[in-house]
């Protein structure tokens, strides 16, 4: 250990000390940029109590995952709702990339590599989303950081990703639909566009469907599971919520479009993806397809906001909207398209005529 200093640097101090890494392997660490003395040895000595704190903490992420939803659990202010919230997002998109590491070796470096692997293609998923799974994450860390002495919380560290208020939303009318479908030329793709528009479905949980998953007889659609790639693997596990798993009713055209795509497949098996494509795959063919047509572009998740707009505009009930997009509540599905109901206070009064008398 020591601590020097350099010439001709406005903050000439630094400290050089050696340790051992968790392989056993002896390595030299050096850090500059220190304005005094004092602040050489206080990071000096910070550094050192880092890397012995990671001798001491060798548990595995999932180890202390299990002891931190635990603790959730017993929790009372709680709801069921919010604490399944956290398990479906901790299952489906933290544990697959940090579960096998050693905590105390997660990095800002590591939290930042997960972050690219979910925002690469900005269409996978939406940027509140990405601000709440952040969150999770951090909350996980701060937990472990609290309770079970890890040194430090790398996520809060490389900051949040995502944003925390959701944008205007997005969504294509019926015609701009029509549109953009003309210009579509591959079987799978129009396919898939096709029945993402007109059943309202999650795009994850469209990339999960199955042969078995299908009545032609009953122009029905059952939704079981949802897909995700997340650190490179391909990842099947149960949809988003409990709600979250239904049969859509489909219209019969749309199910005759389906129908000649299933026939068309070579030697499918009951249980292969009818869509052999990712979610990032889409979006890059509907961006190119936007522009081949001229209509505006939108995330492949407003698809599911466009089928909404146009349900509503037929008049369809907030009650029929919500089971059909497996929402867990009435109300969170007036949260989210309330808005798009502009004249219902207008109409409200309007049909008051008939019972005013005077």
């Amino acid at each position: 250990m020591s601590v020097g200093k350099l010439n001709n640097r406005r903050k000439p101090w630094y400290f050089s000390v050696r340790y051992t890494d968790d392989e056993g392997n002896t390595k030299q660490k050096k850090k500059e940029g220190f304005a005094t003395r004092r602040e050489a040895l206080e990071a000096e000595r910070a550094f050192i109590s880092e890397q012995e704190n990671k001798q001491s903490y060798k548990r595995t992420f999932k180890d202390d995952v299990k002891e931190y939803i635990a603790y959730c659990q017993c929790n009372k202010k709680l709801k069921v709702s919010t604490l399944e919230t956290k398990h479906n997002m901790i299952e489906k998109h933290i544990l697959p990339y940090f579960g096998d590491m050693l905590t105390a070796n997660i990095t800002k470096v590591d939290v930042l590599s997960w972050q690219r692997t979910l925002i690469q293609d900005e269409e996978e998923y939406s940027k509140t989303f990405l601000h709440s799974v952040h969150s999770q994450l951090s909350a996980i860390f701060n937990y472990l950081c609290k309770y079970k002495d890890l040194p430090r919380n790398p996520a809060s560290e490389c900051g949040a990703m995502g944003q925390k208020k959701v944008d205007e939303m997005e969504f294509w009318t019926v015609d701009e639909f029509n549109e953009f479908i003309q210009v579509v030329d591959d079987m799978m793709f129009r396919t898939i566009f096709y029945v993402l528009f007109f059943s309202g479905m999650r795009v994850g949980e469209l990339l999960a469907l199955t042969k078995d998953d299908i009545d032609f007889a009953g122009n029905t659609i059952s939704i079981s599971k949802t897909f995700n790639r997340v650190g490179g693997k391909d990842i099947i596990t149960s949809p988003k919520t409990r709600k979250s798993k239904r049969v859509i009713d489909m219209h019969p055209t749309i199910m005759k479009i389906l129908q000649d795509y299933v026939d068309a497949l070579y030697e499918l098996r009951d249980n292969d993806r009818l869509f052999a494509t990712t979610k990032s795959g889409i979006a890059k063919r509907k961006a190119a397809y936007c522009k081949k047509s001229g209509i505006k572009q939108i995330r492949t998740h407003d698809l599911r906001h466009s089928h909404v707009a146009m349900l509503i505009n037929l008049g369809v009930r907030i009650e029929v909207i919500s089971a059909r997009l497996g929402h867990e509540k009435v109300s969170t599905t007036w949260d989210i398209y309330g808005h798009l109901y502009p004249n219902s206070q207008q109409e409200a009064v309007a049909k008051m005529d008939s019972c005013i008398k005077i």
